[in-house]
């Protein structure tokens, strides 16, 4: 008798743990929201996208889940801009195998390692994304994750079963005639159910109400945007410190009134990060 409970305790353990393992993997209902900024020499993009699953493949006798992307593209030139929709593409091939995600490009066969989610503290990351940096730390967010932070100057983490804070990849592959200079995880759905934010302005899609109503209250906003010659700011703290970068990273030193408006008359056209007090980062169009 003893036996046959011993085995029932061990049997529910095995189960409970498996279920919970398997809560934390890629499947058919995930999608992935997420946005890029690409620029040219004269040009600059953004593209605002999902990533989601349509269907199965078999890829040298692996299943893989096929992957396509959903948005659109904003391009803008000294010309204008034009706004592209960006129907089912093609965006590649996903397979989940023992906390490690691989990836299949379009058009290819070689099965690149994305993620690992194996790691301890002081171990280098030996995937594609993140490769050769070191964790650092690992925390657990709400419903058991982990997350695992590393050395890198832009703060590059990972979350177990989802990916990176800098979206699930980088679509290289699409855009070949211009230079992806960051790439945003906005938010992480299963199930059609919010799992993970990383980024609400990122996240393009409608969230619950209580989330939105709570990130509307914390989160600034600028207007006019795209602008001309001042951007204003609402914030429900004091600005102690901003700064202004164009999309290589180059920092412009401009002016605030009284009125938290930032005289901009004097930036080059084109696309630029705003960052208040250290925290919080908005980009904007001087046109």
């Amino acid at each position: 008798m003893k036996k046959v409970f011993l085995f029932s305790l061990l049997l529910l353990y095995f189960s409970l743990t498996i279920k919970s393992q398997d809560n934390h993997d890629i499947d058919s209902t995930s999608k992935w929201i997420q946005e890029e900024i690409l620029g040219g020499t004269s040009d600059w993009a953004e593209r605002n996208y999902s990533l989601s699953f349509q269907g199965d493949t078999i890829i040298n006798d692996t299943a893989f889940l096929k992957m396509f992307l959903n948005g659109k593209s904003q391009y803008w030139d000294h010309g204008g801009s034009l706004i592209t929709i960006l129907s089912n593409l093609y965006f590649g091939a996903v397979n989940v195998d023992s906390g490690k995600i691989f990836f299949v490009a379009p058009d290819s066969t070689y099965s690149i390692p994305l993620y690992d989610f194996n790691y301890n503290v002081n171990d280098t990351i030996k995937t594609i994304m993140g490769n050769g940096l070191i964790i650092i730390d690992i925390d657990t967010i709400m419903d058991g994750r982990k997350k695992y932070k590393t050395n890198s100057e832009d703060q590059f983490y990972i979350v177990e079963g989802i990916g990176s804070n800098h979206g699930f990849y980088f679509a290289y592959f699409l855009y070949q005639l211009e230079a992806i200079v960051d790439t945003t995880l906005g938010c992480y759905y299963q199930d059609a159910s919010l799992v993970f934010l990383n980024d609400s302005v990122a996240c393009y899609f409608s969230l619950p109400v209580d989330i939105y109503e709570n990130l509307k209250e914390n989160k600034p906003t600028i207007y006019p945007n795209p602008a001309e010659d001042f951007i204003r700011v609402e914030i429900n703290e004091p600005i102690e410190e901003i700064g202004v970068y164009d999309i290589y990273g180059s920092k412009y030193l401009l002016d605030i009134t009284p009125l938290n408006q930032i005289i901009v008359t004097t930036l080059p056209d084109g696309c630029y990060f705003l960052n208040i007090n250290n925290k919080h980062t908005i980009k904007f169009i001087k046109k």
